[in-house]
């Protein structure tokens, strides 16, 4: 059987993996290993068999063959001595009769060496024939990975034919997308070029534009800084013409009731001569026209009256669900108007009749009267709120125990008392305490804090109030960046500092006293 390979056989244009692989490989292989070896190597194999099983024969086989088998027949020798051959005939006697045993001994003795040789003749043929058979196998089985090997090699040469062949098809494909590609990135880089040219035309319109509008900025600049005095005044004139429109319309309102005064003098009988011209009577009074003088400083340094809303309204929580709260020293009323806001029944009291009439042409509900006097008339228990903000500093010490004796009296349990006054823990607001001359002293709030103990209330805590601006106090130093900069650990300590002297000269300009009424018994 001829199943032999060589690189003849396979296809008349193997690929160049398969040339490689029979030039490296596979001929040495089928030329050692082939299936149909030549009639020399077929002999060279017996020979080596022959030799092996002759050697054997010569060394070993050929003693044991010549020498297995013993002889039977004992024979004496002829006696030489005088007491030899008196004894032969006895020795001659006992031979005779031992023979048979001996006889029957060296016969098994002969059939056994027979076996063994017998045996040793067979297993150097059958270990002759087995190294035949083995050489024989190894040679079948070494031709039988030959042609697998061969096998394979075409079935991957087939595969990388495929490969090839596939890879081809889509290099071809990816080639004429990438020409499409190319084609539109030409078309694209077109369309940019005529992009680009536009927006270099743009650039320019837009630098011509960027210089007019810089001469404009400038021009404008200085036309800003011709008006921004020109405003300044005109906000000023603004703000007069504000205050004297209030002058005019608490004027108005005191002209009004000048007039019912005398309307109400014409309605009485007429009297028997003409009255005299005198309108002393209805003229304001000095403490009507103290009263006018002190709204108009309210008005000027107080602050508007939206912002000092802004400032209270972060005390509406403590009077949800009342039904009685009373403002005292109201002023222009703006905590009536949050309380009213919040639809909680409120009232003030207060003893500038011009305020008074100010928040009563706000709707508001206001009563003129001295506040002190107005707390003894009103029954204990009777009020579930009471307010009042930069009133207290206007008392001397004994007139703040009798408000906060009547105030503990007047309000329900677990009622809150609330007192807001100028922080003179602040230097500037210090500074400043005096610019209303109707103020008499600055209470310290651990001062009121002892007082309202002292009358009564166990319950309280601070809230500092109306912080300074940021950008008007001492400013910091700018830290450098680096971790050792000479200078940093000094302008960090000097940054410290400046923060401690913000909070002395520049600290919160008001505070207040929330005061819970507990009960004891």
């Amino acid at each position: 059987m001829n199943t032999s390979h060589s690189p003849d056989s396979h296809s008349p244009s193997p690929s160049h993996f398969q040339f490689q692989m029979w030039d490296k490989y596979l001929t040495t292989l089928n030329t050692l290993w082939s299936l149909d070896p030549p009639q020399s190597a077929q002999d060279t194999t017996k020979q080596a068999a022959d030799q092996f099983r002759n050697t054997l024969w010569a060394q070993h086989l050929l003693k044991l063959n010549q020498g297995w088998h013993v002889p039977s027949a004992l024979k004496l020798d002829p006696p030489t001595s005088l007491a030899g051959k008196l004894l032969f005939p006895v020795k001659k006697l006992i031979l005779r009769w031992i023979q048979p045993a001996i006889d029957t001994l060296i016969q098994q003795q002969n059939e056994y060496n027979a076996q063994v040789v017998q045996t040793w003749n067979t297993l150097v043929e059958s270990l002759s024939n087995e190294v035949i058979r083995k050489h024989e196998a190894q040679r079948e089985l070494n031709s039988r990975i030959v042609q697998c090997l061969n096998g394979l090699v075409e079935l991957v040469d087939v595969e990388l034919e495929r490969l090839r062949t596939e890879n081809a098809h889509h290099l071809k494909t990816f080639q004429t997308a990438l020409d499409a590609f190319q084609t539109h990135l030409n078309t694209v880089q077109t369309h940019l070029d005529t992009l680009q040219a536009q927006m270099h035309t743009y650039q320019t319109h837009l630098d011509t534009q960027q210089t007019h509008l810089n001469t404009l900025q400038t021009h404008f600049d200085a036309r800003l800084e011709q008006i921004e005095p020109q405003l300044e005044e005109f906000q000023l004139m603004i703000w007069t013409f504000d205050r004297r429109k209030e002058a005019l319309e608490i004027d108005e309102m005191l002209l009004n009731q000048k007039l019912e005064h005398v309307l109400s003098m014409l309605r009485q009988e007429p009297p028997l001569e003409p009255a005299p011209r005198d309108l002393s009577p209805t003229l304001p009074q000095p403490e009507r026209q103290a009263d006018y003088t002190y709204l108009h400083f309210e008005n000027r340094y107080r602050g508007d009256e939206t912002m000092i809303k802004h400032r209270q309204e972060s005390y509406l929580p403590y009077f949800e669900q009342c039904t009685n709260v009373i403002d005292l020293g109201c002023g222009r009323g703006e905590f009536l108007e949050l309380l009213r806001e919040q639809q909680i029944p409120a009232y003030g009291v207060d003893q500038n009749q011009v305020m008074v009439e100010y928040c009563r042409q706000k709707e508001l509900r206001v009563e003129s009267a001295e506040v002190l006097n107005h707390l003894q008339t009103l029954p204990d228990e009777s009020l579930d709120g009471i307010f009042t903000a930069q009133m207290v500093e206007h008392y001397s010490l004994s007139q703040i125990q009798d408000l906060l004796r009547w105030c503990f009296a007047k309000l329900q349990p677990h009622k809150y008392l609330i007192i807001e006054t100028q922080n003179p823990q602040s230097f500037y607001a210090f500074a400043n305490f005096y610019r209303d001359i109707s103020h008499d002293k600055p209470i310290h709030p651990d001062a009121l804090h002892y007082l309202l103990k002292t009358a009564g209330f166990q319950d309280i805590r601070r809230e500092d109030k109306t912080p300074y601006p940021p950008s008007k106090t001492l400013q910091e130093l700018d830290v450098p960046s680096e971790a050792k900069h000479p200078l940093r650990p000094q302008i960090a300590r000097l940054n410290q500092n400046i923060r401690q002297l913000n909070d002395i000269i520049y600290g919160y300009l008001d505070y207040a006293l929330i005061a819970r009424k507990t009960q004891i018994f």
